[in-house]
């Protein structure tokens, strides 16, 4: 850090002996961003820009976060959503590459002394990932430190975070990707996944390493986490401190806030007596569906001033409503696989009803069918895997036939996995549809005699670094559900008037 370029101080130069490293010239920060921002806007694609960045954040880093901090709309979208996909893919090749912890399976019963490297000794949030589901692009083993870094960066820009506080950790226990493990330029270990006791084991010691050195405080962000391991991971750890999954958990704040925000538009129907249709069930819409049921009951139950117990019955009456389509098609109690002493997940069970009045035998998977037979009030898709999905199954033509102004969240990413387009969406409902994506889509011309349509971007980044932000300066000890809860409402709330009449139904700031 002592190196910030030409807006180095004579003094420091001294000081740190880089007197003759350095050109003689001086110059100020502002300077210093002005050039990097020049060099960032000269570049020919995101990735070479995400280059440039990631250069000057080894090179200059006071430049860097200053000009992320100050540019922060401009320069995210090429430090994370959408490019850090592609940057994690190619992420071997990055000369330099971005700092973070690389704790690996081979330091099975040292990991301390691996954790004890890190230079810095107020890390208040690590961002741990073991790269096995970045983004809707699978396994990019080692290469998932670029999500960890990114993940950072956002906690800087939009929670105010200062970076020596923030450490980003790439477990790498080895790959199941043959691609990678062909790679002569592959950093990361050449050896399948480590899974079982081992990897728990690591895992273990991993994050009692972490807290022994930055004390029970330190909030661990579970980050791309495979479904094998995300849910188990915060189940075992949320009792023992502050613990975030983002996949769970925050991306269920956005789901929440942006289907609360929708309500307030004219023709959306009421949450509290609709059907909502989740396209997935994973970590996404699991959390999602789960959160969204505990903030109806909790509207409720604030109503009667009810008990726990209430509480639970008013989750189970809006669970009810609340459906999943996983891989095989809707869940519902009658499925084979979904049939006691099947072993099937519990998390999926809860949301396996009767079959709908409508649907026949076998028409499960037909997506269109299915919203014939629910008639929901929102489709969520959260899948990663089945880009177009909503278009190609013709599933929006039928939204836009079962409600007055559906909404449609297309939450995969990159931009090329979402389940739909902004403007598939529009066409297929005749402009009623309400539209947000997890990925940013560009504001869309106006239909005639309405206003432009701005679609929401459904990103986490809205709510992980105010999460963090709050257990950081709080001390809390743990995440809970009403505070998920406060979050989703708060975020809603936050929608302006002004973005509600570009049909944008999330803040275009968080």
């Amino acid at each position: 850090r002592a190196n910030d370029g030409l807006a180095t101080a004579a003094s420091v130069r001294a000081a740190r002996k880089l007197e003759g490293l350095l050109p003689a010239g001086s110059a100020t920060l502002d300077v210093e961003v002005d050039r990097l921002m020049a060099t960032v806007r000269a570049s020919s694609t995101p990735l070479e820009a995400y280059r440039q960045l990631v250069a000057a954040k080894e090179t200059s880093e006071r430049a860097f976060y200053a000009a992320l901090v100050r540019n922060t709309d401009e320069l995210l979208p090429l430090l994370y959503t959408p490019t850090v996909g592609e940057a994690c893919q190619r992420f071997s090749t990055l000369i330099p590459r971005p700092r973070g912890l690389y704790v690996s399976a081979a330091d099975a019963g040292r990991v301390a002394s691996v954790v004890a490297s890190w230079p810095e000794a107020a890390v208040r949030i690590a961002v741990m990932t073991d790269g096995e589901r970045i983004l809707g692009l699978g396994d990019q083993g080692a290469g998932g430190m670029g999500i960890a870094v990114g993940k950072c960066m956002v906690y800087c820009a939009a929670g105010g975070i200062a970076p020596p506080n923030l450490l980003p950790v790439c477990v790498d226990v080895g790959t199941d990707n043959q691609q990678l493990l062909d790679d002569p330029l592959y950093i990361g270990l050449r050896q399948k996944r480590l899974r079982g006791q081992a990897y728990d084991d690591l895992m273990d010691e991993l994050t009692q390493a972490l807290r022994k050195r930055y004390g029970q405080s330190l909030l661990l962000h579970f980050e791309d986490f495979g479904g094998s391991n995300a849910f188990r991971l915060l189940s075992r750890y949320s009792p023992l401190g502050a613990a975030l999954n983002d996949d769970i958990q925050s991306t269920a704040v956005v789901i929440v806030a942006a289907l609360r925000s929708a309500e307030r538009l004219r023709g959306a129907a009421p949450l509290a007596s609709s059907n909502v249709l989740f396209f997935g069930a994973g970590q996404a819409n699991l959390g999602g569906a789960e959160l969204l049921a505990a903030t109806i009951a909790a509207d409720e139950v604030a109503r009667g001033g009810g008990s726990d117990a209430e509480r639970e019955e008013a989750e189970a009456r809006v669970r009810s409503r609340l459906w999943l389509v996983d891989r095989k098609g809707l869940l519902t109690a009658d499925r084979p696989d979904l049939a006691a002493g099947a072993g099937a997940d519990p998390r999926k069970l809860r949301f396996a009803h009767a079959r709908p009045a409508g649907l026949a035998a076998g028409a499960e998977g037909d997506l269109a069918a299915v919203v014939r037979a629910l008639r929901p009030a929102a489709l969520v898709g959260a899948t990663g895997a089945t880009p177009g999905a909503f278009e190609s199954s013709g599933a929006l033509k039928e939204m836009g036939k079962v409600v007055d102004a559906p909404v449609i969240l297309a939450l995969s990413n990159p931009t090329n996995l979402s389940e739909c387009t902004a403007r598939q969406a529009l066409d297929a409902t005749g402009g009623r549809a309400i539209f947000a994506a997890g990925s940013p889509f560009d504001e869309l011309a106006p239909r005639a005699g309405a206003p432009p349509v701005q679609p929401a971007f459904a990103n986490n980044a809205l709510v992980f670094p105010g999460i963090g932000l709050g257990v950081a300066v709080s001390g809390a000890a743990r995440i809970t559900t009403p505070m998920l809860v406060a979050a989703a409402n708060g975020l809603a709330s936050a929608t302006s008037e002004a973005e509600l009449a570009a049909r944008n139904v999330l803040p275009t700031k968080g």
